[in-house]
């Protein structure tokens, strides 16, 4: 287990937890999956169960340890995070509707909504880093151009 990093609700700083600290914190594999379970009945939604490329193809070379399908890139309860907001999403767009919003603005929303979520799957999955300085997560992919240089687009600028 990994140690939890948290943001103090008044003042600032943060709070650091040890493995052994958050235990009891962190919800059962079997609560997780009954969860995970109820909204792929509820809103019929899938976990990504497709198989990853080929190694090497894409640049993946993770299949050696073996992260052999999509849904392997993340844990159950990250798994279960991605799944609630794309679930929200779907609520979103049911209520942009009824509430007749112009169904093309409605759809652009929730592409905008749709593209949030697939940050939050690139900077939280199994294979991210952690930053040290400014203390957070990093991207899951990485490209960089013939030079060297990072083609991608940071969040705020770099110190």
């Amino acid at each position: 287990m990994t140690a939890i990093i948290l943001t103090k609700f008044e003042g600032s700083g943060k709070v650091y937890l040890a493995g052994a600290d958050i235990e009891s914190y962190i919800p059962d594999e079997s609560r997780v999956g009954q969860k995970i379970d109820q909204l792929r009945t509820e809103m019929g939604l899938t976990v990504p169960d497709e198989p990853l490329p080929a190694q090497g193809t894409l640049g993946f070379r993770v299949q050696v340890y073996g992260i052999l399908k999509w849904k392997d890139l993340f844990t159950s309860r990250q798994l279960l995070a991605l799944l609630t907001f794309t679930s929200e999403i779907h609520h979103a767009y049911d209520t942009m509707l009824k509430e007749e919003i112009d169904p093309e603005k409605a759809t652009a929303i929730t592409t905008y909504l749709g593209l949030m979520v697939d940050k939050l799957a690139d900077f939280n999955s199994n294979l991210c880093r952690w930053v040290h300085d400014p203390e957070q997560s990093f991207r899951t992919n990485i490209r960089t151009d013939a030079k060297g240089w990072s083609t991608t687009v940071r969040s705020r600028p770099a110190k």
